[in-house]
């Protein structure tokens, strides 16, 4: 039976057993919620399973195929500073972005982690990175262009009912 008392730094029971289960998963594996073994390591802030798995063949930079969220954004959004240092240690991108082209430095503003932001910041993290400056300048780009062809439509119609 399990002690109860104050709650590990790392978020209790459930991370134990998530720690158990990417200790048995192969370094290239996903488990059922699309997260990969380094992802979930950096999020149990379990430096030295880290270092294992980038030992053996599986890039820092790796991303897990849902949300495209590196292990660094895993550590981020957890407030991990130490796995934030090891992988950035092992030359994983402070600004890589995710599915949705944040930072991992965002998502640790996002979740109140000022310890992961300041490390983040320490390393030469971005809050937005070039890649989300681009794709929102698309984005804009799209919905102007959209907006325009909106009102040439409503333009002809006008003209159009006024030659009634």
């Amino acid at each position: 039976p399990e002690e109860r008392g104050a709650p590990e730094p790392s978020g209790g029971r459930q991370s134990r057993r998530r720690r158990r289960y990417t200790a048995n998963m192969s370094p290239h594996a996903v488990d059922e919620f699309g997260a990969t073994r380094l992802c979930l390591a950096a999020a149990a802030d379990d430096v030295e399973l880290i270092h294992a798995i980038v030992s053996s063949g599986v890039c820092a930079d790796d991303a897990e195929p849902l949300h495209k969220m590196t292990a660094m954004h895993f550590a981020a959004r957890e407030g991990n500073v130490r796995a934030i240092m090891a992988l950035a240690n092992l030359g994983a991108s402070v600004d890589a972005p995710d599915g949705d082209l944040n930072a991992p430095l965002f998502l640790a503003v996002e979740n109140l982690r000022t310890d992961a932001a300041t490390a983040l910041r320490s390393l030469g993290a971005h809050l937005a990175g070039q890649h989300r400056n681009q794709a929102h300048r698309s984005i804009v780009r799209a919905r102007i262009a959209h907006r325009l062809r909106e009102l040439a439509t409503r333009n002809n119609r006008q003209k159009f009912i006024g030659y009634l």
